[in-house]
């Protein structure tokens, strides 16, 4: 009402407010102002130097255009408001002023050579500076960019711009003196870049790489800012891991959870990316700053390599089950496909919306059973469609012998696998999921057909081996999918 009666707004901010109710048991509000020339500075900087100290609320004009106006509160009745008033201007003066000397100081150094200064600025001890840290990004995402599809694919020389000055601003006097101006790292930098004449393209992706910041923070919007946030998540979340700076309980100094969340959201948007393969090569990366021995021994010799591969593998069983994945689907996507977390939500997604039909339930109890007569070490899955094809073909590919079958389940059920591998790698190729389980539900009779008749464990070894085989031929093109044996069966009702 008070901002309303000066014909201004109010900046919206939840958090602000949220703590200012539990501060004051009687508020009473006073509006203050400062000089225009401030709002020379990104507005930014000047909403951030009013709230991480003084705790004073921002204001816009009709139009959406910061105000040289705020306001702030005592708590209950004073007898000299306007003194209080004063008070309050005179020291956010001096903030501004600071503020303003950080701004001018920087620009006159310009952006390139706060990106100079990067490496002098170490990024974690004995892991190097971040300048061989944006070094390292720009491998990452370069490669990251190849295994987009081509509408996606972001040009070289603008990922190569924006990696160099991605960090600047880690140098600028703003974000290093000015305490309170370091949660505006990446904006500060898209200011700076901007001010400097730098493509909008790059200013954008130096501001958005920083995102997400937390859960509920929107990815970035730019393709160059999207790649170039995966690389620095998982550049920061290898150095950290080979330098033995895990999360632990609750201790968590480097944000690596809100980091890997970060990365799995990001990855889940990148069709053709896979986690695995970048965790990988970001520690190949590092050589560059380590020998090759040095990484070697902390990425084997501890384990670092194995336990980031766990840790991120946690991030995307939350990533499924915040997007409201059941527990047992969730195990048995991310069994073969955690790496690509987009498409291990879209196969839960599907398999989820098939509970509770017949077909289907029956075809789960079926690859169990195939499941369980078959030794764990030929229980194969996400083998590679040229595998499974190959392994109901007729070029020798073929580990079981048809001149065995004695049964005709069994040719019937050789044959229902052949008509449907078409229509099943069609769909996949679609990246119709809903598809690939329907075709795959319609094996449902044969494999039931199958084990009314047949005797698996045959007496005579050369039939018992080729009907294990031809059983583990099936289970493999089921384990491209899921694990099914994770997927828990509701009993009959009682």
């Amino acid at each position: 009402k008070e901002a309303a009666r000066k014909g201004l707004r109010i900046v919206p901010d939840e958090e602000l407010l949220t703590e200012l109710t539990f501060m004051v048991e009687d508020p009473r509000v006073l509006v203050g102002s400062f000089d225009a020339a401030f709002l020379e500075l990104p507005a930014e900087v000047v909403v951030t130097a009013m709230r991480a100290h003084q705790r004073y609320i921002a204001l816009t004009d009709r139009k959406g255009a910061l105000s040289p106006h705020f306001i702030t509160f005592t708590d209950g009745p004073v007898r000299g408001p306007r003194d209080v008033v004063v008070g309050n201007e005179r020291v956010l003066r001096a903030r501004l002023a600071d503020a303003r000397f950080y701004w001018q100081d920087d620009l006159k150094r310009g952006i390139d050579a706060l990106a100079d200064e990067l490496d002098r600025i170490v990024f974690i001890e004995g892991l190097g500076t971040v300048g061989e840290k944006w070094r390292r990004m720009l491998e990452v995402a370069r490669e990251v960019n190849g295994r987009l599809d081509n509408r996606a694919r972001v040009a070289d020389e603008l990922l190569a711009r924006a990696a160099r000055l991605s960090k600047a601003d880690l140098a600028s006097t703003m974000i290093r003196d000015g305490k309170e101006f370091t949660a505006l790292q990446g904006v500060i930098g898209a200011r700076y870049a901007d001010a400097c004449g730098e493509a909008p393209a790059v200013a954008a992706a130096i501001r958005e790489h920083y995102q997400p910041r937390a859960a509920g923070d929107p990815l970035p919007g730019s393709a160059a800012g999207r790649v170039l946030a995966l690389a620095d998540r998982v550049d920061t979340l290898t150095g950290c891991f080979l330098a033995g700076f895990k999360p632990s309980g609750s201790q968590d100094p480097y944000a690596l959870r809100r980091s890997g969340n970060g990365l799995v959201r990001l990855a889940a948007e990148m069709p053709g990316v896979r986690l695995d393969g970048i965790i990988e090569l970001a520690a190949a990366r590092y050589a560059a700053t380590l020998t090759r021995e040095e990484v070697d021994a902390r990425w084997e010799g501890k384990r670092a390599g194995a336990e980031l591969v766990d840790f991120v593998r946690g991030r995307v069983e939350a990533f499924l089950k915040d997007n409201g994945v059941p527990y047992d689907v969730a195990a048995a996507v991310l069994a073969v496909s955690w790496t690509e977390p987009g498409v291990a939500l879209a196969r839960a997604r599907a398999i989820s919306g098939l509970r509770g039909n017949r077909t289907f339930e029956r075809l789960v109890t079926g690859v169990k059973r195939v499941a369980n007569i078959l030794p764990k070490d030929r229980r194969r899955v996400g083998s590679a469609w040229a595998v499974v094809r190959g392994g109901f073909g007729d070029d020798g590919a073929r580990s079981f012998d048809p001149a065995l079958f004695q049964d005709d389940a069994e040719t019937a059920l050789l044959q229902a696998v052949r008509d449907g591998l078409g229509r099943i790698e069609a769909a996949e190729a679609k990246g119709e999921i809903a598809g690939v389980l329907k075709s795959l539900s319609l094996l449902a009779d044969p494999i039931d057909h199958y084990f009314d008749r047949v005797l698996v464990n045959a007496p005579d070894p050369a039939l018992r081996e080729s009907r294990v085989a031809f059983l583990a031929a099936i289970y493999s093109l089921f384990g491209r999918y899921a694990d099914f044996q994770a997927i828990v069966e509701e009993g009959p009702a009682a």
